[in-house]
């Protein structure tokens, strides 16, 4: 059974399904099967795309003749064995068939029933759906579109499975194809376990949202299927990928490797990321808080230490001697942060990094470490169970009970804090402050430069208690308790989102730089550039240049956002909002020309409502708008670098937030269809 459509130089004529007989190696003539009655007058509906089941009783075929559910529908006919010829064609009904169109129907040798269709919900343009029999004549479940690999984002169609394996071809014009439509294989492998993965809290033993671990779209999931394997071929191997709290938002983690390296991956994955979602008619947005109120979006740089022949330097080891080995590591670590905490905090520093720190799981811009309850414990129990002078034996003895306890520790070291910057996970630590549009270079160079100049003064200080008597694990012990007292400030464990962290944080001694302005000038301190200059990382020159750079980058960033939100709001918001202002004023109008002004101001309370609200809005964001151009001109004008970008970041920036407050506000009121962007919830919930 096959379609042929003929054609002559005057004419086109339908498509009809025709059927030949094989003898040997030979086919006979071809026939018309004559589903319609050509001769009655339906000479204009097509017919085609054959399809047999198994059994040979039913012939599954496409048509758009009258009495089907859209333009193209799949219908059968059945076969008749007392009168040896196919009965009256049947449409497949609405279980199967939809407004849109079915095309290339297939029946596996199980009874299953495959075709491809245009109907809203699949990955692209065509979509392979599969409908499985219920064991009796023509009855089908209701299909469900087949998953990425199967459907893409491009046309995918005309599958067909081999008799007896799982495997089979389809036909798709994805970006693979050398033309414009090719045949693809595929195969089916075997399902060999399947789990659903249930979290609940460790104390509590309830069962807790389960977001993360709900279902990718399937969209979405062909994109990241995708870009994995790109990834892949760049021999960057990704191990992570699920749904994060905001809509539309999902991570990606690849495995970790040298922080050289790992740093070129990352920035190969962010190109990567923008390229192949264009394949899918997606945009990745790697700005940290394009929305407010919702989770931003960051990289958590997870950092260790390692030896050159590949030991963690922050894992705990099986004695005693190689746990005074971890506690060291860690607890200088920590130091380190206490010292440079405002450096660390200067190397996140950007425009949308602003935004995202201090709000909806994000770090605040204050800088702590958070070790968990156990681990808080074991240092306390160090500092007090070492004594200044000579350690007794029962002191000694103590203190290594405690050392000793440290893997039991780490096992119940789970992390639920995900408010602190700078967290310990087990066996590393967890920069969670860097935006996802930074290059990790700027923080890694950093941390790893504080840790230089730590450990370098960690040796001293323990080389002159050596020198002066100590044995040397006291003398690293008596450090280690120096140090532990000293950067206890550091150590937050409660919630980096709460004033009573902000007072605290004060009462400490910590930094709180809420923008990019003063962030970067903790480069002009002194003993940053010496610190820099003297480990050879980065010249007094350097830094003043890269700094320069940096506040040059800020201030030309919030400069065009200023400028395009003030064109969007004067050239495209406030026609459209003041379009459907106009179209209420008539609605009004029209019901006092029918109704009279006494019944028309009744039947009108909605509509002036509305347009009270739309009128109130429209003056405050004009207002707003033209005070953003004055300020920003005004800005620009200060003398310096830093002045000019700390005017952005005090004058410019909030005149934007309230800019944008208002404008969500009229982007609630106006109709839909005026609305000049897609809206808040189309951006947000468009699958």
């Amino acid at each position: 059974y096959f379609t042929r459509c003929l054609v002559d130089k005057d004419n086109n004529f339908p498509c009809d399904i025709y059927t030949a007989t094989r003898t040997g190696n030979r086919w006979g003539a071809a026939e018309e099967l004559g589903i319609l009655d050509r001769e009655a007058g339906d000479d204009s509906s097509q017919v085609g795309q054959p399809a047999l089941t198994p059994d040979d009783q039913f012939l599954v075929f496409v048509s758009d003749m009258q009495g089907g559910q859209g333009g193209r529908d799949l219908w059968y006919i059945q076969w008749n064995d007392a009168s040896m010829e196919w009965g009256a064609p049947t449409n497949m009904g609405p279980g199967i068939n939809s407004p849109s169109d079915e095309f290339f129907p297939h029946i596996r040798s199980n009874g299953d029933l495959y075709f491809a269709t245009d109907r809203p919900g699949g990955m692209g343009g065509l979509d392979i759906m599969s409908a499985t029999w219920k064991g009796d004549g023509m009855n089908f479940e209701a299909p469900a579109f087949m998953e990425y690999p199967i459907n893409t984002a491009s046309d995918d169609f005309a599958l067909v499975y081999h008799p007896k394996e799982e495997k089979g071809y389809l036909s798709s014009d994805r970006p693979e194809s050398k033309g414009k439509d090719d045949v693809f294989a595929f195969s089916m492998p075997p399902l060999e376990f399947a789990y659903v993965p249930y979290v609940y809290d460790y104390d509590t033993g309830q069962q807790l949202d389960d977001n993360y671990f709900g279902s990718i779209p399937p969209r979405v999931m062909a994109f990241m299927q995708d870009f994995e394997c790109e990834a892949h071929k760049l021999g960057i191997p990704v191990t992570t990928r699920h749904n994060e709290v905001a809509p539309n938002q999902f991570e990606v983690a690849p495995v970790f490797e040298e922080a050289n390296l790992a740093n070129d991956h990352n920035l190969l994955l962010m190109e990567l990321l923008e390229t192949v979602s264009m394949r899918h008619d997606f945009r990745v947005l790697v700005h940290e808080k394009p929305f407010a109120g919702l989770n931003g979006s960051g990289k958590h740089n997870n950092w260790s230490l390692g030896t050159n022949t590949g030991v963690n330097l922050l894992k705990p080891g099986i004695n005693p001697k190689t746990n005074l080995r971890f506690l060291t590591f860690f607890v200088n670590t920590i130091a380190a942060i206490h010292r440079h905490a405002d450096v660390l905090r200067a190397a996140i520093a950007s425009a949308g990094n602003d935004h995202r720190l201090g709000a909806n799981e994000a770090p605040p811009a204050i800088i702590s470490a958070f070790i968990g309850s156990k681990l808080t414990e074991l240092l306390d129990a160090v500092e007090e169970n070492v004594s200044a002078g000579k350690m007794s034996p029962d002191e000694k003895t103590a203190v290594k009970l405690e050392i000793g306890r440290i893997p039991e520790v780490l096992l119940d070291n789970t992390d639920r804090n995900r408010t602190s910057p700078f967290a310990f996970t087990g066996n590393k630590f967890e920069f969670r402050a860097v935006g996802s549009a930074a290059n990790c270079a700027v923080p890694m160079t950093v941390l790893n430069t504080i840790m230089a100049e730590q450990l370098n003064m960690f040796k001293d200080a323990v080389d002159a208690r050596i020198a002066s008597g100590d044995k040397k694990d006291e003398a690293l012990l008596k450090e280690i308790q120096k140090l532990i007292k000293e950067s206890k400030a550091i150590r937050f464990e409660g919630n980096g989102y709460g004033q009573e962290w902000v007072d605290e944080a004060a009462k400490r001694g910590l930094s709180n730089l809420l923008d990019t302005p003063s962030a970067l000038a903790v480069w002009d301190r002194k003993e940053v550039v010496e610190l820099f200059d003297g480990m050879g990382v980065l010249s007094a020159e350097e830094i003043a240049a890269r700094t320069e750079v940096e506040l040059e980058n800020y201030v030309m960033k919030l400069q065009i956002e200023a400028r395009v939100l003030g064109d969007m709001v004067t050239n495209q918001v406030l026609p459209a909002v003041m379009d459907y202002q106009s179209d209420l004023l008539a609605n009004i109008q029209g019901f006092m020309d029918v109704f009279g002004d006494s019944q028309a101001d009744a039947m009108t309370v909605a509509q002036r409502g509305i347009l009270e609200e739309l009128s109130a809005g429209v003056s405050g964001t004009y207002e707003v708008v033209n005070k953003l151009r004055t300020e920003r001109c005004k800005v620009n004008e200060m003398d310096g670098m830093h002045a000019v970008a700390k005017g952005y970041a005090e004058i410019v920036k909030p005149l934007m937030e309230e800019c944008r407050i208002l404008v969500d506000q009229l982007e609630k009121l106006t109709e839909d269809g005026r609305w000049p962007f897609p809206k808040l919830r189309e951006l947000l919930f468009t699958r």
